[in-house]
């Protein structure tokens, strides 16, 4: 999520709540607070499931970053010249 996103799920939470607390208890008030508490449920609730982390994912990068740092930092450099007797074969 980004930034502004946040900002608006922030504000719609709070404008949800505030119209909960200036509704009154009127059956229109009482089915409208409902509705926002529905609202403010759900919102909530997508906000858990787009955070949701994939930790099989992470602990299989942090893994590989840990087999990479104990494994050889660099490929070897051949210092013989290469044999190319099979591209004279092929010829």
């Amino acid at each position: 999520m980004s930034g502004g996103e946040k900002f608006k799920m922030g504000y719609n939470i709070a404008n949800a709540s505030i119209d909960i607390a200036m509704s009154g208890f009127s059956p229109m008030g009482l089915l409208s607070s409902v509705q926002d508490a529905i609202y403010i449920a759900r919102t909530i609730r997508s906000a858990m499931i787009s955070l949701k982390v994939s930790f099989a994912s992470w602990e299989k990068s942090v893994d590989d970053q840990q087999h990479l740092l104990a494994g050889k930092a660099f490929k070897a450099i051949p210092i013989a010249p290469a044999n190319l007797t099979f591209v004279q074969d092929t010829k």
